[in-house]
Parts: structure tokens; C-alpha cells; sequence
């Protein structure tokens, strides 16, 4: 009987199941990395009594290079190629050579990112977001 419960128990344990741990999720810079097309930039401004604008510029023929080594190519329609660095500050923050952004919207599709900004105590407005896909 001594016998036979070894085995049992010898048994049991050798069909345990082998977990694997689920994989890591990317970092920002990571999905930020690679080449995106431009779509459109966003831009809202208002000053209660006076203005309340927005318009949408097409930004389609624009193309940009993240390079994992924090530099980026942006190529617009080959008739002006811009270089320079990025860099995450925090997962929420972007920064393009010298200009900081929020990232609004950051998945394997799309990439929003922009301004949005409140000055002289809440009397004006302006929200620019910068639209980009993969």
C-alpha cells in the first residue's frame, strides 16, 4: 500500500503543468520605435468672448523615423528631411529635440501626441495634437 501511494504521489507531481510568465509588456519608447505616417495635426484655441477656433491640417504626406537609439528622421514628401533626438521622460511625457509634449493617445496604431495648454488664468485655451499612424 506504502508502495503503491509513492507512486501515486510520484505521479501527481510529475504532471505539473509548466507555467510560463506572461510576456512583458513593450515600454513607450518601445512602441514609439519605427516608422509612422503622418495623419492630421488637430488644433482647437479658445478665449471666452472673443475666439473659439479650431482646424485640421493634413499631415499625410509627412513620414517619420523613431530609431530605438533616440534619434528620428522625419521626411516631408522629400522636400525637407528633418533630424534630431527623442525621449520619454515618463510614460505620459514625449520630448522632441527641445519640445516637450503630452502623449494623448500611444498604441501599436496610432501615436497622438501634442499641447494642451491653459494661460493667463484660464483665458485661453489651445489643444494641438499631432496625429500619427503606423
Amino acid at each position: 500500500a506504502l508502495l503503491i501511494l509513492a507512486a501515486i504521489t510520484l505521479g501527481l507531481g510529475a504532471c505539473k503543468k509548466e507555467t510560463t510568465p506572461p510576456p512583458t509588456p513593450p515600454t513607450t519608447e518601445q512602441k514609439i520605435t519605427g516608422s509612422w505616417k503622418g495623419d492630421e495635426a488637430d488644433v482647437e484655441m479658445k478665449i471666452p468672448g472673443l475666439i473659439d477656433t479650431s482646424f485640421v491640417q493634413d499631415l499625410s504626406f509627412m513620414t517619420v523615423e523613431f530609431k530605438s537609439d533616440g534619434t528620428y528622421q522625419m521626411d516631408s514628401a522629400g522636400t525637407a528631411v528633418e533630424n534630431g533626438n527623442w525621449e520619454v521622460p515618463a510614460d505620459d511625457k514625449f520630448k522632441l529635440d527641445d519640445e516637450n509634449f503630452d502623449i494623448f493617445l500611444l498604441n501599436s496604431t496610432n501615436f497622438n501626441f501634442g499641447i494642451d495648454s491653459t494661460a493667463f488664468g484660464g483665458l485661453v485655451v489651445m489643444k494641438q495634437t499631432i496625429k500619427l499612424k503606423k
